[in-house]
């Protein structure tokens, strides 16, 4: 994910991030293809694993922090012929 595609699983992170208390860290979710490198398909939707570290509240230092992005804040991204619209409700 990167550029304009990671744009709107940037800005759901953050609202997701804020929302279970987290400070966001702006550089560690802007629409860059590290800050995004590790995902999970879910039913739910698109599980990104944000690495430890620097930049993250020492909560998170044990595993990272993950948010699960729901599949309808996703669903302009992801083509029609996409094997993932299957998980897709």
């Amino acid at each position: 994910m990167v550029g304009e595609g990671a744009a709107a699983p940037s800005t759901e992170s953050r609202t997701l991030l804020d929302s279970k208390g987290y400070s966001v860290n702006a550089a560690r979710t802007a629409p860059d293809a590290g800050n995004f490198a590790f995902w999970t398909p879910t039913n739910d939707g698109l599980k990104v694993d944000f690495q430890s570290g620097e930049g993250w509240p020492a909560a998170a230092a044990d595993g990272g922090i993950s948010v699960t992005i729901p599949w309808s804040a996703l669903d302009k991204l992801i083509k029609p012929d996409s094997p993932i619209r299957s998980m897709m409700p």
